[in-house]
């Protein structure tokens, strides 16, 4: 190879490596170097971050301060790492992520977002799945904000192999200091086929669904869950797993665009249904009528002659207001049945 193409060719190397190891990161100021725009208010993340803690089993913590941040054209790619992100507000957009995905070899990581009263907002044009821990098994999404949060697309912590348990998705908006509530937020599901969120298994799975919790802090008018999308944490023979939604105000239960609504069905080899619970300091009402179900249902044996699977609980609590739940004509129904043998819920 001739001098100058042999130098032209290692310059290239060593230029490409530098890329990514600057796209290596671990802490806010790493980030703001090497694929974000920011100013002493915003930042936008421009390009994907590889969040790379600097041993393993250690842990990487973006903190934003006061700042919104942005995911437009890019994010954080974490892998099975496990990270937090700090900022006033968290937007992910058109084409950002958010992700910590084991693949089918290894666990989703845990992401935890810690923000301000800006809250968590999901755009509507943000890309198929763009928060995702799933993994084998799955990961765990924590979001902790002191705003409003506001998802339109999927979030997943799904089991991505047949063997594999589920993850955890947990959402708080809104806190309380003791009794005290300090900042108040609320929680809206919504979007079209794309969105909604999942910690379920396959359903020839052994292992257990996985959890989903939403919890609405605040003072009225805030304080506020509205579902206009599905939570699934649908189980295998383990059974299904448990979705809790808990506000201070009301809860809306409305129309989903998928075939499930609350979904906590064991599949496998006999899965028990698992548990949904909805409590709320207001009232209960699917004002549109529901159009699909609230179902954990247990699931047939795959023997012949074996009891199948035992019926879920289901469990509903205003403490100031009515439970409206109509739909029922319209696919709205609500079952925590048994299979042949099992014990109804």
């Amino acid at each position: 190879m001739p001098l100058k193409r042999a130098l032209a060719a290692a310059a290239l190397v060593l230029l490409v490596a530098s890329a990514r190891q600057a796209a290596a990161v671990c802490t806010a100021a790493e980030v703001m170097s090497c694929c974000a725009s920011c100013t002493a208010s915003a930042c936008t993340v421009n390009k994907n971050a590889t969040v790379t803690p600097p041993s393993p089993g250690a842990s990487c913590t973006f903190d934003f301060g006061t700042r919104d941040v942005t995911l437009a054209s890019g994010g954080f790619v974490g892998g099975s790492s496990i990270y937090e992100i700090r900022a006033h507000k968290l937007t992910v957009g058109s084409t950002g992520k958010l992700t910590a995905t084991g693949g089918i070899s290894g666990p989703g990581g845990i992401i935890t977002l810690t923000l301000g009263t800006g809250g968590f907002v999901v755009q509507t044009n943000a890309v198929a799945t763009p928060v995702d821990v799933s993994g084998a098994g799955g990961g765990s999404l924590i979001v902790n904000a002191d705003g409003d949060v506001t998802i339109s697309k999927a979030i997943s912590a799904d089991a991505s192999t047949d063997t594999a348990t589920a993850g955890s998705i947990l959402i708080t908006a809104g806190r309380r200091s003791g009794t005290s509530i300090v900042a108040s937020g609320s929680i809206s599901l919504l979007g079209g086929t794309s969105g909604g969120l999942s910690a379920g298994t396959t359903t020839g799975n052994p292992s257990l669904g996985g959890t989903i919790s939403l919890t609405a802090i605040g003072v009225l008018p805030s304080g506020k869950i509205d579902l206009e999308n599905a939570v699934d944490v649908s189980g295998g023979t383990a059974g299904g797993g448990s979705i809790t939604l808990t506000s201070d105000g009301d809860t809306i239960l409305g129309v989903t665009p998928k075939s499930h609504f609350l979904f906590a069905d064991g599949f496998g080899d006999a899965g028990s249904g698992g548990s949904i619970d909805v409590f709320a300091g207001g009232k209960i009402d699917s004002p549109a009528g529901m159009t699909q179900p609230i179902s954990a249902v247990g699931h047939s044996a795959a023997t012949a002659g074996n009891s199948g699977g035992s019926g879920g609980s289901i469990t509903f609590e205003a403490e100031s207001g009515l439970i409206n739940l109509s739909g029922a004509s319209t696919g709205g129904a609500i079952a925590a049945d048994a299979a042949s043998g099992g014990c109804g819920g």
